[in-house]
């Protein structure tokens, strides 16, 4: 039961990324998806795409700021205290309560 209580409140838990902006469950920690490359876009065109993965972009595309897109996961940054206290807990059950 251990396992299962982890899990679950790695699931209930949510904290806000600094590096992407979106609230995310405790037990996706590490997956904070991203481009490592900007899109490029041929002139006077607002489609291009990601040189990194080859993922279609647009140019004023409000969604995708709003999106969980990319081709890279890396783990979500917490600055505000209750996040820190959070991560506390976490750090110390991260293979119980992580995907």
């Amino acid at each position: 039961w251990r396992e299962v209580f982890w899990r679950i409140w790695g699931m209930v838990h949510t904290m806000e990324c600094t590096e992407c902006h979106r609230f995310f469950p405790v037990s996706m920690l590490k997956h904070c998806s991203y481009h490592p490359q900007n899109p490029t876009f041929k002139a006077n065109d607002n489609s291009g795409i990601y040189p990194c993965c080859g993922a279609p972009a647009i140019r004023f595309d409000a969604a995708r700021v709003a999106s969980n897109s990319g081709c890279h996961a890396k783990m979500h940054q917490v600055s505000d205290p209750q996040g820190r206290q959070l991560m506390e807990v976490v750090s110390s059950r991260q293979d119980l309560i992580t995907l």
